[in-house]
């Protein structure tokens, strides 16, 4: 019901999506919310349940969260450095996909334009991997109606608030990973990372790290509030819930400017006709957080899903 969607829908969609639920689309943000209220005819029962059902199990010595060592780097710092160098092209901007018809047996080709070089870049099968918006604009001159739809895939900014204590400081026993936030509440931050609970090697010996969430579809104006004003804004929020005392010990500030792309109602069939649209450009591949997974996990899937599409493309 009602409680249901404030207490637990809403501030789940903002968590992780940074969303409204009263504009997503729950097939594409939780799928398992329809599975549960059709099988218990109840979310709040459903969920009860299945959690009954996870106690058969025995405990893991590991939570569900995983990361790298050295933070998120690590994965594209890895990958760069398996691959050969000649391979790699950085800091160069592309700015316009082409299409043009050379390629063996009547196929076509793709044009890749870069800022400052001459001559452009050609290949036989091309995988764009950037937010759907930015893939709008290469392929604006290549096939308008595709570049109209992607541009239709919203996008909201969001911005992280990195806190450092001592543990001392904190009152709240800090007994979880983290929280979200109902809308209702009326408060600024939108949910909260007990980073160095969550994960290992993030804070030394007796210190605490906590990451702090704003923006998001509800209040993406908070994004462009200066430094001071929105970590004033943020401490009021923090410390009254988790019970701080003093000043913190670090702060960090990073703002993700339309880095959140919103499965709003009518995801599902959105995809269908981008599907349908790339079915004229064979060879043109889209994978990314904008169409099935907003999640690291999601997006490596999508990845490893589409280089074997591209490479059976390329092989037939």
């Amino acid at each position: 019901g009602e409680e249901a969607l404030e207490r637990i829908d809403e501030p789940l969609v903002a968590g992780i999506h940074a969303g409204d639920p009263e504009t997503m689309s729950l097939r594409s943000t939780f799928p398992r919310f329809i599975y549960l209220e059709r099988e218990y005819r109840s979310l709040i029962w459903g969920m009860y349940r299945s959690r009954k059902r996870t106690h058969h199990y025995p405990p893991s010595p590991f939570t569900i969260f995983v990361t790298f060592r050295e933070g998120m780097d690590e994965l594209v710092s890895v990958l760069e450095k398996s691959l050969p160098a000649e391979t790699i092209l950085k800091d160069h901007e592309v700015v316009e996909v082409g299409k043009i018809m050379e390629g063996a047996a009547g196929r076509p080709r793709y044009r890749l334009w870069i800022r400052g070089r001459e001559r452009a870049l050609e290949t036989d099968a091309l995988i764009l991997a950037t937010p759907s918006f930015v893939a709008a604009g290469f392929l604006k001159g290549t096939d308008g109606q595709l570049s109209s739809q992607l541009l239709s895939i919203p996008y909201v900014s969001t911005a992280t608030i990195n806190l450092a204590y001592r543990r001392s400081q904190i009152g709240h026993p800090l007994d979880g990973y983290g929280f979200v936030v109902p809308h209702l509440e009326g408060r600024k931050i939108m949910a909260a990372t007990f980073s160095s609970i969550k994960f290992p090697n993030r804070a030394p010996e007796g210190m605490v790290l906590l990451r702090c969430f704003v923006g998001g579809a509800k209040n993406e104006e908070l994004v462009t509030w200066a430094d001071k004003d929105l970590l004033t804004a943020v401490r009021k929020d923090i410390d009254e819930i988790l019970r701080i005392d003093g000043e913190p010990m670090l702060v960090r500030i990073f703002r993700w400017d339309k880095t959140m792309p919103q499965y709003v109602i009518g995801h599902e069939e959105r995809l269908s006709l981008l599907e349908k649209i790339l079915k004229r450009h064979p060879g043109l591949f889209l994978t990314g957080s904008a169409y099935r997974g907003i999640g690291i996990s999601d997006c490596v899937h999508q990845g490893e899903l589409v280089a074997k599409k591209a490479l059976c493309y390329l092989s037939s």
